[in-house]
């Protein structure tokens, strides 16, 4: 399945938490060191997609030590092929869902996570590739 879209500024709070993550989901097998410590958010509307199985899942997470921060689940969908500026980024990354985020309830907004694209700028379009079966598309209401 193809899907277009174009990058968002994000609410900037990305990076510490990535940091983190990605050391809890190492622990259990998922190694994302060489990816940038943010993510990218790809806007695809008026398009929106629902989930229907991840690649990967991850349940009950617990990333910071403090007590107020509850454990969360995260999936990932695998971006088979990335496309930016014609250049082509082959397993690329991944379409990542922090359960607790709020684009998780915006269908029309993604989280990507994978390393850094050169020459990466606001409002660049942004084509992905991901399985067949993973994401199903339906109209906006």
């Amino acid at each position: 399945m193809i899907i277009k879209g174009i990058h968002q500024s994000g609410m900037g709070g990305a990076n510490r938490s990535i940091r983190k993550q990605k050391k809890a989901f190492s622990r259990r097998g998922l190694l994302l060191d060489e990816f940038f410590h943010g993510t990218i958010n790809l806007n695809t509307s008026p398009k929106q997609y629902e989930v229907i199985k991840y690649d990967v899942m991850f349940q009950d997470v617990r990333y910071w030590s403090f007590p107020r921060f509850r454990k969360e689940d995260f999936g990932f969908i695998r971006v088979r092929l990335l496309k930016h500026r014609d250049v082509l980024y082959p397993d690329w990354g991944y379409v990542y869902f922090a359960h607790k985020s709020p684009h998780f309830t915006n269908h029309s907004v993604f989280e990507l996570l994978g390393p850094e694209l050169p020459g990466f700028e606001k409002s660049d379009a942004i084509e992905i590739e991901i399985g067949e079966g993973l994401m199903r598309c339906y109209p906006s209401f």
